[in-house]
């Protein structure tokens, strides 16, 4: 996988986005909220192959068809990998020096590699959410 700072995945060419489109619209179609999905799939070879996906994997999926289909880029990310500040910052749109304050602050945690401070992608994400659930009214200072 590459870094965040990287050009995100994009799909620009028309047949692409469409593609993505009908992949999504046919995986919402057998998607039934916390529910596996269960679906065959026939390879190049002609040959059925049973799938099922667990609701998380066939959410987050969704979650990329759903960019992906507007021809938005998009990064994958795995929650345990460790980013720069800088990286972190990029992510939530902010500067470094401000990310940094609210490392500091204990917004976020982190963890120092020699003077290096690095953020765990999913704290980062949590963080994130947060900010979203307490922007929209969904959670007070007190949680």
């Amino acid at each position: 996988m590459t870094g965040p700072r990287e050009m995100p995945t994009a799909l620009s060419d028309p047949a692409e986005i469409r593609s993505a489109r009908q992949l999504r619209e046919i995986l919402a179609a057998l998607t039934t909220d916390g529910q596996p999905t269960r679906m065959t799939l026939t390879g190049a070879d002609g040959m059925d192959h049973d799938l099922t996906l667990e609701p998380a994997l066939a959410d987050a999926l969704l979650d990329m068809l759903r960019v992906a289909s507007a021809g938005r880029g998009f990064h994958l990310i795995p929650v345990e990998r460790d980013l720069t500040t800088q990286q972190a910052a990029d992510l939530l749109g902010m500067s470094r020096p401000h990310v940094v304050k609210l490392l500091e602050d204990g917004e976020i945690p982190f963890t120092l590699t020699g003077r290096h401070r690095r953020i765990r992608a999913g704290d980062l994400f949590a963080y994130k959410a947060r900010r979203e659930a307490q922007r929209l009214g969904l959670e007070t200072d007190e949680d």
